[in-house]
């Protein structure tokens, strides 16, 4: 688990808790600098994909964006809280109904946020995004062939030795 980056649960796992250290992790992406990490928990039985963006908006290997600035915020939407404090985000997710739910193109619920921006400072905004994945639990495997051939019956014998006659 990188040192920069954890996602832990709180209030009896009904809110899932994003902690980033933005000065450890903050680097260059593929057209800024910024924040990009991923971990995988679990909810239940449900493995979940986190994601974490933050990068410097307009993309610019400016020198003004190399790194993140040292502010304070502390801010609230309808559900989501935002803190920021010594270059460390914390951003709180309760796990709600009224969050916007959409579907992957796996077929995967997901939750997607969006704070644009979360800081504007220097004439640079800082947008944060965020995705929770939800993966199903993993099907009960398939029964090896052994298993399979005591239920069913399969003929015997070499089925397929006129091959060259058909």
């Amino acid at each position: 688990m990188p040192a920069d980056y954890d996602v832990t649960y709180a209030d009896n796992k009904s809110t899932i808790v994003f902690k980033a250290d933005l000065d450890a992790g903050w680097r260059e992406l593929e057209k800024t600098y910024g924040f990009f990490r991923t971990l995988w928990v679990w909810y239940r039985d449900w493995h979940v994909r986190t994601q974490l963006a933050v990068i410097a908006q307009p993309a610019t290997f400016d020198e003004r964006a190399r790194q993140f600035p040292d502010v304070s915020l502390q801010a609230r939407d309808e559900l989501v809280s935002y803190l920021v404090d010594k270059r460390k985000l914390t951003v709180r997710v309760p796990l709600s109904v009224t969050l916007p739910w959409r579907l992957t193109p796996s077929q995967y619920p997901e939750i997607f946020l969006e704070k644009l921006p979360l800081v504007v400072h220097d004439y640079l905004a800082f947008d944060l995004r965020v995705w929770i994945i939800f993966h199903p639990p993993q099907r009960a495997p398939i029964p090896d062939v052994k298993v399979w051939c005591q239920k069913f019956f399969v003929p015997s014998g070499q089925f397929e030795s006129k091959r060259s006659r058909h």
